[in-house]
């Protein structure tokens, strides 16, 4: 009895010591926990700043210049602002509290724009999307006869080589009703071999419906890869027509005398830089034949503009791919817009950068004096027989 009571008491000793040591042990890794999450708040707390002007940065070069860009939670902005916001880790990547994700990246993004070196930033984002498109609409405006429309007609080759060709769809197969019915039969008798028969129909008239919209869009295809194979060997007979033919002895003072302006306005491009457009539309006054040979206008102008007699800017408009001509100018091409033109003009636009006059309200005050580009001419036509050459290409 002695021995037993002996062992007990050893046994709930033990027991003490157990509970006392868990007991110890739990404090100590609560307070080691406490201590951890402490340090990670503290981490967290230290790496923020620099995690939302990672994000900021990388919205940015995106392109998103605004908070105000993130406000539709279903739009492509607001779904890269979401992945960028992920790589920078200020949201966690498996998150779908998209809405109050959102609300705190809008925060975080003012926040940052606000500063200083933040609205540098979305300036010279500005600036150099501007820059970019300036490119664009001025690009060769600077190249003298025939080099310029043999650029624009290789950039135009270049883009069309460029374009990825649509993939045909296979079309689904039907299945033999009287084979599945067979089967059917085979295990259960007639009843099952009757809805077998059934199903198969009905599932065959979906994959015939099913055919019959992909062979509309497998035309669609089609005929999309033989315009653009057209198109490309158009353009590369043309470059081989146009070469060597005769520049008119014209000043680019008497080119110009040639032409009618209508339509010519300024407006404001981007308020934020200053950056006024152009626009007018050009057309031939006179149908233009020298010694009995049909001759185009190719080339630039310069729209100058000015606020009462003060020139405050300029921006350069460059003719399409094939200039400004006696007949139908509805052809206008790369890089420019197709518009309808039934009266023979040819819409032209520029970009005047970084104008510091430039005021939303005094817009509609300014005034425009167009002028010759640094090269603006007539050149030769191509005769009835290249124009016939060209057009049936293939």
């Amino acid at each position: 009895m002695k021995t037993v009571f002996i062992i007990m008491a050893l046994v709930f000793g033990a027991y003490i010591c157990w509970v006392i040591g868990m007991t110890i042990y739990s404090r100590a890794t609560a307070e080691k926990r406490k201590e951890q999450e402490e340090r990670e708040k503290a981490r967290e707390a230290a790496e923020r700043p620099f995690r939302e002007k990672a994000f900021f940065d990388g919205c940015v070069q995106a392109g998103i210049l605004s908070y105000g860009c993130m406000n539709d939670r279903l739009s492509d902005t607001a779904k890269t602002a979401i992945e960028i916001a992920k790589k920078c880790r200020l949201i966690s990547a498996n998150s779908d509290r998209t809405t109050q994700n959102l609300h705190m990246l809008r925060d975080v993004f003012y926040a940052q724009s606000e500063t200083e070196e933040g609205k540098q930033a979305i300036m010279e984002k500005h600036r150099e999307n501007d820059k970019a498109e300036w490119e664009k609409w001025s690009s060769c405006s600077d190249l003298p006869p025939e080099a310029k429309l043999q650029t624009m007609l290789h950039n135009w080759e270049q883009e069309l080589l460029g374009m990825t060709s649509p993939q045909l769809i296979r079309p689904a197969k039907t299945s033999d009703g009287m084979v599945q019915a067979g089967m059917a039969s085979g295990v259960g008798g007639a009843i099952p071999a009757l809805v077998s028969l059934s199903h198969t129909a009905e599932r065959n008239a979906q994959i015939e419906e099913y055919n019959q919209g992909i062979e509309t869009m497998n035309l669609l295809a089609t005929e999309a890869t033989l315009m653009k194979e057209s198109t490309l060997a158009r353009v590369r007979e043309a470059a081989k027509r146009y070469t060597g033919k005769k520049i008119a002895r014209m000043t680019k003072e008497e080119v110009l005398a040639l032409l009618e302006f209508k339509e010519t306005k300024v407006t404001v491009y981007n308020s934020e830089t200053g950056t006024l457009q152009v626009e007018t539309a050009v057309k031939l006054s006179k149908w233009l034949e020298i010694d009995g040979v049909k001759y185009f206008v190719d080339g630039s102008l310069v729209a100058e503009i000015y606020k009462g007699k003060e020139k405050i800017g300029e921006a350069v408009m460059v003719f399409p791919v094939y200039g400004l001509r006696n007949f139908s100018n509805s052809r206008q091409v790369f890089p420019h817009e197709r518009k309808d033109n039934k009266d023979h003009f040819v819409y032209l636009k520029g970009l005047c950068l970084f104008c510091k006059e430039a005021s939303r309200e005094e817009v509609n005050k300014y005034q425009v004096k167009i002028v010759p580009g640094k090269y603006l001419w007539a050149m030769e036509e191509l005769t009835p027989f290249e124009q016939n050459q060209v057009g049936t290409a293939i």
